[in-house]
């Protein structure tokens, strides 16, 4: 298995919006705080360095030492708050990797809302409709019953949390582990029961059989950490290992940032312990290899198309991206009520489409692992229809629906919408 170039990076706070978010390069990272990854190394000289250096950094008045630490599959390390002169003890130390790389406070991104009642008297499902449908233009959502011997599938939805009790989950929505000190174990944001109900929804969503289970990292004003994504990511891992269902198991990572290696080999190393992660490739409409997580090989990086397969203009895009899905006027759960929809936008609002398709294949299809359902997806995706992909691989999420499976045809609708939000 390859080693991986470990970094140690200074800890950059997250913000979060209806859509994934941005960062502006820069050196305004929280002070004092830094991620440390480790070379790879056997768990006594591991814990051995952590004790070491927690001691270190707590001799310092006001400093906290070793917050939480990180081992997912070869990847190892620990969130510190430590003064400089801990820092040069850990940058001297041979268990660690590379010299400091920092990065940038992330803000928040203006969310693409759309002005649409909470409770439509029509809802809007083109979404469902798109990825299961050759043509755009459908609403109805054509899907197979899951298999009779299918197991259990786990989606973790590492986001702001889940309203559990909304009428779309149907007591399929845990919460899993809240990761935001001092708050409650409820979605005060709205962003990750939209994401859930496009995953899992009992009628907005892909995949009505899978477990949808809340892994918060965000905070009420939509600010988390790099600390907190990995993490969010490190307990998902270990959850889903702990239910025997690794392989039956994905995350999804509706969360843009600037580009942190350490967050991407904690993503490949999810991937490599045999877990599927799904993310959004971003909306600030550039190369989607220049930022984020969608940066990241070893994940599904998802882009999102409007209502008539144009790419979104917000959409990032480039050889990054994997594949799009619907992103534009999204009809999903909101945090409000037990019965409450709300209408976003953004390729926070795609990617969980992709998250959806990847428990729906693994409970109709009975694949699992990520290398065979990113291959399955390539194969289903639905070719050649996103207008300006820029680079991007021209395919479209699609469910395998067997009537349309073959279907081919160059026809489509004469006009778009715009993918503007309003």
């Amino acid at each position: 298995m390859k080693i991986f170039n470990l970094l140690l990076v200074a800890l950059a706070p997250i913000a979060l919006a209806r859509a994934p978010l941005t960062v502006q390069d820069g050196a305004d990272g929280i002070a004092d705080n830094y991620i440390v990854v480790m070379k790879v190394a056997d768990k006594k000289t591991l814990e051995a360095h952590y004790k070491q250096m927690n001691t270190t950094a707590q001799q310092s008045k006001d400093k906290k030492g070793v917050r939480r630490t990180y081992e997912i599959s070869n990847f190892n390390g620990y969130h510190i708050e430590c003064d400089n002169s801990t820092l040069d003890t850990i940058r001297k130390d041979p268990n660690v990797r590379a010299k400091p790389t920092y990065y940038s406070v992330v803000t928040m991104q203006t969310p693409i809302s759309y002005d649409v009642p909470r409770s439509d008297a029509v809802a809007n499902k083109w979404g469902l409709g798109r990825i299961s449908h050759r043509e755009s233009g459908h609403q109805s959502y054509l899907k197979e019953a899951a298999a009779e011997s299918a197991m259990q599938t786990y989606a973790y939805i590492v986001d702001s949390g889940i309203h559990v009790t909304h009428q779309e989950f149907g007591g399929r929505a845990t919460f899993g582990q809240n990761f935001v000190e001092g708050s409650p174990d409820t979605d005060e944001t709205g962003h990750g029961t939209h994401v859930a109900g496009t995953v899992g929804g009992n009628t907005v969503g892909v995949d009505n059989t899978t477990q949808l289970i809340a892994v918060k990292i965000f905070d009420k004003n939509g600010i988390a950490s790099g600390s907190g994504v990995i993490a969010g990511m490190d307990w998902a891992a270990k959850d889903a290992q702990a239910r025997d269902g690794i392989s039956r198991s994905v995350i999804n990572l509706s969360v843009g940032s600037g580009k942190s290696q350490a967050q991407n080999d904690a993503v490949a190393n999810v991937v490599r312990f045999g877990m599927t992660v799904v993310v959004a490739a971003g909306n600030s409409g550039v190369d989607a290899c220049t930022v984020g997580l969608g940066s990241t090989p070893e994940a599904i990086t998802v882009a999102a198309i409007d209502e008539c397969d144009k790419r979104a203009d917000f959409s990032d895009w480039g050889s990054c991206v994997d594949i799009f899905a619907p992103g534009v006027n999204i009809y999903s759960a909101s945090y409000d009520s037990d019965s409450g929809y709300a209408t976003h936008g953004g390729t926070s609002m795609a990617c969980p489409y992709v998250s959806g398709l990847v428990t729906y294949l693994m409970s109709r299809e009975l694949i699992s692992g990520p290398a065979a359902i990113a291959s399955r997806l390539t194969e289903l995706a639905t070719q050649e229809k996103v207008k300006d992909p820029k680079g991007s691989p021209n395919m479209i999420a699609f469910n395998g629906n067997k009537a349309e499976l073959f279907y081919d045809s160059n026809s489509g609708p004469d006009e778009c919408p715009s993918s503007e939000g309003n």
